[in-house]
């Protein structure tokens, strides 16, 4: 990532470099975590581990499983072909370039919409918040609403798009992980929550191929249906896919009823009401709520204003008006992204803390973030800006499933889809308040409040890991002795069998049928 020279002497040759040295320690880390695991020997465990690996999984967990990701991915192929073209489907709208609405307008409306309806919305479309089959389906029609918006010029239908679009982005980060996680934990079969932490590291660990491919098919959507709006016109194909597997193969939500056959989903909906008792009640649930608003709108403030900086950066740099290749830079950030997801699985296989992987992520972001906010008001600053973008982005790659594996720990399953609501409104608010205020504190300014943001989480996770350590310390000999319990009737399943496995040789030697 050095100044210019005969490789790097144009915006594209640049970045070229840049995904290449992003690519190969993230090529040999997924390679390492998918093949080569199987194929290399494997270290020695110990008596414990090996109790835990003799553990098959479930048949029903792997239903399960086979069932959300496909659709998980299919949603995010979507989600992530906007990315690139996020900024300039809008710039290209006659009516923007008039200045009769200015494009953080346009993103302020739909972050206002989801913070005001995103409730009521969700709390229609999933029954109270306890059908996710629904609310998962109600996603992607709001969020084909959103991009079929695109197409028109009109101003009214321009915010009233990109309102649905921000709804449905919340409920695309609610509804499927509530189903999946409701639908696994009515089977019994995981009771720890070790295979749904699993699924999840599994879905963000391809996140990043998955969003790699969707900007390359964007780029060629752009490329072959008129511009920037091209993107917006093929994403809804994969929304509907993912629709069809939810309606033929996803399970309803079982809506328990009385003796009488009445219905009692009345008594079992939920409101932000039933969301505040839990935070009253449980301060684990209220401190990773803090972390996860104020990570995800330092992540919108990152997606909303990294294109402009980089466009100044590039034309300070290159000392010429050439265009950035935004294609190149979305490859460039999800490769970033996928070198952070291995990272956080090679982590997790050394058996590290989620909060302590979590809050390593969250501070060296933070630290990414204000070198930004630094590194904006200069010139020629390119290598900085895009190295520490760079650095943000595999954090990002880390924190994520981190988060989505904390959340399967922390949040209980039967208010999960309410909690998860009221954490996207809190976060729409916190990105709405902070583009009106872009104004007054300026480009800087905003690097500067995403990095405070994030400072906030980590003291925010630091006082979760605090709580969550003395409760342990206090749950400590009712811990032991649950464990002791399983142990020993592991070890009682396994004589069981070594005694009929003795049995079943003897008969053999004595030709006993």
């Amino acid at each position: 990532l050095g100044g210019p020279s005969v490789h790097t002497d144009s915006p594209h040759a640049y970045f070229t470099t840049c995904l290449t040295v992003l690519l190969i320690p993230a090529t040999l880390l997924f390679l390492q975590q998918t093949v080569l695991c199987h194929v290399l020997p494997k270290k020695e465990m110990t008596a414990a581990e090996r109790l835990v690996s003799q553990q098959i999984k479930p048949p029903t967990i792997s239903t399960f499983q086979v069932l959300y990701l496909p659709v998980f991915w299919l949603l995010r192929t979507a989600f992530w072909m906007s990315g690139p073209y996020f900024v300039p489907v809008y710039a290209s709208k006659v009516l923007l370039a008039e200045g009769r609405m200015s494009i953080d307008g346009i993103f302020q409306a739909g972050f206002a919409s989801a913070a005001i309806l995103l409730p009521a919305v969700a709390s229609t479309v999933s029954a109270s918040y306890t059908d996710e089959k629904s609310g998962t389906i109600a996603a992607a029609v709001f969020y084909a609403l959103g991009a079929a918006s695109t197409q028109v010029s009109n101003l009214p239908l321009l915010l009233v798009g990109r309102g649905c679009g921000n709804i449905g982005t919340g409920l695309l980060g609610i509804m499927p992980e509530a189903w999946v996680s409701s639908e696994i934990q009515k089977t019994g079969a995981d009771p720890y929550g070790r295979w749904l932490s699993s699924i999840f590291a599994t879905a963000f660990a391809f996140d990043s191929i998955v969003a790699i491919i969707a900007g390359q098919v964007a780029a060629v959507a752009a490329e072959r249906l008129g511009g920037p709006e091209g993107p917006f016109l093929v994403s809804p194909l994969f929304l509907a896919i993912a629709v069809v597997i939810i309606g033929l193969f996803w399970t309803d939500t079982d809506v328990p009823t009385d003796k009488d056959g009445g219905d009692k989903q009345a008594d079992n909906s939920l409101s932000l009401q039933d969301a505040a008792k839990v935070f009253s009640s449980d301060k684990k649930v209220l401190l990773l709520g803090l972390v996860q608003c104020s990570f995800e709108a330092a992540t919108y403030l990152f997606v909303l204003n990294q294109a402009q900086a980089i466009e100044g950066a590039v034309s300070a740099y290159f000392a010429l008006d050439s265009g950035v290749p935004s294609g190149l830079v979305f490859a460039c950030f999800m490769t970033a992204t996928l070198l952070g997801s291995c990272i956080y699985g090679h982590l997790s296989e050394l058996r590290y803390r989620l909060e302590g992987i979590l809050s390593a992520a969250i501070i060296i972001s933070a630290v990414a973030l204000g070198a930004v906010g630094s590194l904006c008001s200069r010139e020629s600053n390119l290598v900085g800006l895009s190295a520490s973008f760079f650095l943000f982005e595999v954090m990002a790659g880390i924190a994520k499933p981190s988060l989505s594996c904390l959340r399967s720990k922390y949040l209980p399953i039967k208010e999960r889809s309410i909690l998860m609501t009221a954490f996207s409104t809190v976060f729409n608010l916190l990105v709405f308040v902070i583009s009106l205020s872009n104004h007054l504190i300026g480009d800087a300014g905003v690097w500067w409040a995403a990095s405070a943001l994030l400072v906030f989480a980590f003291f925010g996770l630091l006082q979760l890991r605090r709580i969550a350590r003395q409760e342990a310390i206090e749950n400590a000999p009712r811990t032991w002795r649950r464990v002791r319990a399983k142990l020993e009737s592991i070890a009682r399943v396994m004589q069981i069998r070594r005694l009929v496995q003795g049995i079943a040789k003897q008969a053999e030697v004595e030709g006993v049928e």
